[in-house]
């Protein structure tokens, strides 16, 4: 049923996984997102892979020199994928409420169903593994979505480090839910402020999609048909004396052709080779 049913929910209510991305850090914010992946593991095992590279990543490149960038993310996919890999394995499917997957300003947290189990208690984890649903975490395995080799967890905090998000942190006081804390990586903002401090990136850059909008209403003499006004030119300063001398002969005469700019400016001919 958890690998091929149809409508999965109707043999296993709980059997899905419910993505929230709340504003803010902690759920009294506004819900900016939600979306739930409620088909069988062989369908939404593949579409969680994804979700997690493309939306949950935030992988960007910032540029750390004048000709080299860097890509940096705020949660490296790997050890994402893998802590919510093995809520899905470990999970209590006996249960009514689903695995939260919910994602703060600072940090994501993943709620799964079921306490430890078997060998595996507090005091030994992760060293010590176990498994609640052994066809499940074989078939997981099969598919390439676990390995089996009780490394997992381990691997995550070394990725975890790696990325300057500090180790997952681990809260078993639940009693029947087992709660797993990521923090969001401050590498990428780090690496922001650097690129502007040495000039490869601008504060404006950075602002780009802010877009200012004024509440004043035109007013009826605005929004009427305006008398044409004759458009003022500013001189501008002149790179050279042969752009001066084109310039000045263009005002004497606007429709000038090239040939009498060549008659009353010897120079012109190099000044068109510059332009």
């Amino acid at each position: 049923m958890l690998f091929f049913a149809k409508n999965l929910r109707k043999f296993i209510p709980g059997a899905y996984i419910q993505y929230v991305r709340f504003a803010g850090k902690d759920r009294s914010g506004d819900i900016l997102t939600e979306h739930e992946f409620k088909a069988n593991l062989c369908t939404t095992l593949p579409e969680l892979d994804t979700f997690i590279k493309t939306a949950i990543a935030n992988r960007r490149p910032i540029p750390v020199s004048a000709l080299r960038e860097e890509q940096v993310v705020d949660y490296p996919d790997w050890a994402t994928r893998e802590l919510l890999m093995n809520a899905i394995c470990h999970r209590d499917y006996s249960t009514n409420g689903p695995i939260q997957f919910y994602q703060y300003d600072d940090r994501i947290e993943i709620m799964n169903h079921g306490g430890l189990y078997g060998r595996a208690n507090e005091s030994n984890f992760p060293n010590v593994n176990d498994y609640r649903n052994i066809v499940v975490a074989e078939a997981m395995k099969v598919l390439g979505f676990v390995n089996r080799h009780s490394r997992g967890v381990l691997r995550v905090q070394k990725e975890l480090k790696a990325n300057e998000n500090g180790e997952a942190v681990y809260d078993f006081g639940y009693q029947t839910a087992i709660l797993v804390r990521e923090n969001k990586s401050p590498l990428g903002e780090r690496m922001m402020a650097e690129a502007i401090v040495n000039g490869y990136l601008t504060e404006n850059n950075e602002n780009s999609t802010k877009t200012a909008f004024s509440n004043k209403k035109p007013s009826k003499k605005q929004t009427g048909k305006q008398p044409k006004k004759q458009t003022k030119f500013n001189i501008p300063e002149f790179p050279s004396q042969v752009v001066e001398n084109a310039f000045k002969a263009l005002k004497m005469n606007r429709k000038a052709k090239y040939s009498w700019l060549a008659d009353n400016n010897g120079q012109f001919q190099h000044f068109r080779l510059m332009s």
